[in-house]
């Protein structure tokens, strides 16, 4: 949620090419991460332990997760970044970065946790989309607050 939040901090302070090449960033920092984590799996000692196991079958759920993150956030920061411009031209940093992302991330959560967790039975994957829109929707008001008071003081000394 804080690179939602900076994508819109960036929106205001920088051209769209800086903005959309954070958001390949994050992808590509997404994917050395999930890279980086089957690495040691793979050549991990303990290929016997059951703490392992359970962390390999989480890793193998994450190839799912980041190619739906991937494809989700991409397509959701940039529209995210057109609709934050948009609402940034009449309303306050604040009002229009939450607006901008609650309406991404009510279309953004359900539709990435529906391709993330497509083997869960449906009752357990409504119940992840809730507690993640919830999650999500708290994290980004918080990173979203602390962006918009660092705004406020580069408007004064501007």
């Amino acid at each position: 949620m804080l690179v939602l939040a900076l994508m819109d901090y960036l929106a205001v302070n920088f051209n769209r090419k800086i903005v959309f090449g954070t958001i390949v960033m994050e992808s590509l920092s997404n994917a050395i991460l999930l890279t980086t984590l089957k690495i040691i799996i793979f050549f991990s000692s303990f290929n016997h332990h059951t703490s392992l196991t359970v962390i390999e079958d989480l890793v193998n759920k994450f190839g799912s997760m980041y190619v739906a993150n991937l494809i989700g956030s991409m397509i959701a920061f940039v529209i995210n970044f057109f609709i934050f411009s948009y609402l940034y031209k009449a309303k306050s940093f604040l009002t229009s970065s939450i607006l901008s992302s609650l309406i991404m991330l009510l279309i953004y959560t359900p539709i990435t946790d529906l391709i993330a967790f497509k083997d869960l039975p449906i009752v357990n994957i409504i119940e992840i989309i809730g507690t993640n829109i919830i999650s999500n929707i708290i994290f980004f008001i918080f990173w979203s607050a602390i962006l918009s008071t660092q705004i406020k003081k580069e408007m004064q000394y501007a």
